[in-house]
């Protein structure tokens, strides 16, 4: 390295081409054996890749100095134009007060985290916070995910089962959530606003129609909302109903419950639940409510008859 820095003929400059160690791989070249350096490397996929300009281009903050200027520096001098057009700086992903790193040893693998919870509670977790901000990865911020995973699919399972009636309430503020969100994410990528506007909508819809009947107009503007938020952010899936059977599947392993009560067995008590409750026999109905309490899972009794169940 000290070599390397008398060899330069001022502080500012960078290797493009470094010189090769043994045992390291190496090419032929005007300057003797070696390898592209960091920076030039970049810039030649960039270039070969997306062009000599392109629109977008991502990095963590990290990365801001020194290589992307050095990116900057060399992809303009060689073009002679602007090298990228909007820059996305990503901050770090912490455990405690500490970055996540293969160095400290603290590293989740994606892979590893897909396999337990699931991908989509991955995304929501990661957009969850501004990409600009710093996340605190922690078990609480992994339930806050599943919760709230779990919240925006079963509104989308109620919305799917909306009928089409004359209520018609609140219609111009509906109308008025779709641009909303535009605005948040037109500012800078800002996914968590524009979910936060999203829950003002159900919340309006929650508050406003339940348990009526939405009018044409107002079921068109209910869906359409819906269909903008799901395609924007991908924070809402096609299958709902497999994505709310990861969330209680991973709530149970965050909970130690997982295992005393299958699947199966969980259909077959809440059948035998609802016709205890429909034969008046409360004492069995009790005796199913305990085991599902001892199991940790907590029923709901949804309007049109069916039972949804989630750990707690």
């Amino acid at each position: 390295m000290l070599k390397l820095i008398k060899r330069k003929k001022h502080p500012s400059d960078f290797v493009l081409w470094k010189p090769a160690k043994p045992g390291e791989p190496s090419w032929d070249s005007p300057w003797g054996k070696g390898r592209p350096g960091w920076h030039i490397e970049c810039s030649a996929m960039s270039k070969k890749f997306l062009g000599e300009s392109f629109d977008l281009h991502h990095g963590g903050i990290d990365l801001m100095f020194p290589h992307h200027e050095n990116e900057i520096a060399q992809s303009e001098a060689a073009n002679g134009c602007q090298f990228s057009t909007c820059w996305v700086h990503n901050e770090f992903l912490n455990f405690g007060n500490e970055k996540m790193s293969k160095s400290l040893g603290n590293v989740v693998t994606i892979r590893k985290f897909v396999e337990e919870f699931g991908g989509e509670i991955l995304r929501h977790m990661l957009a969850s916070v501004h990409y600009r901000s710093k996340m605190d990865w922690s078990e609480d911020v992994i339930r806050r995910a599943l919760d709230e995973t779990e919240r925006l699919h079963t509104f989308a399972l109620e919305v799917k089962g909306f009928e089409q009636g004359d209520h018609e309430a609140a219609l111009s503020e509906l109308e008025g959530y779709i641009p909303k969100m535009k605005e948040e994410l037109a500012n800078d990528f800002n996914i968590p606003t524009a979910t936060l506007a999203f829950y003002s909508f159900m919340k309006t819809i929650n508050r406003e129609y339940q348990g009526k009947k939405p009018s044409a107009k107002a079921l068109s503007v209910i869906k359409e909302t819906v269909e903008f938020f799901t395609l924007a952010t991908g924070l809402i899936h096609a299958d709902a109903q497999a994505v709310l059977g990861k969330v209680n599947a991973a709530k149970g392993k965050l909970s130690g419950q997982a295992g005393k009560l299958d699947a199966a067995a969980i259909e077959q008590l809440i059948k035998d639940r609802a016709e205890a409750r429909a034969s008046k026999n409360w004492g069995r109905a009790d005796e199913i409510r305990d085991q599902f309490k001892a199991a940790g899972i907590v029923l709901k009794d949804n309007p049109d008859g069916t039972v949804s169940w989630s750990y707690e």
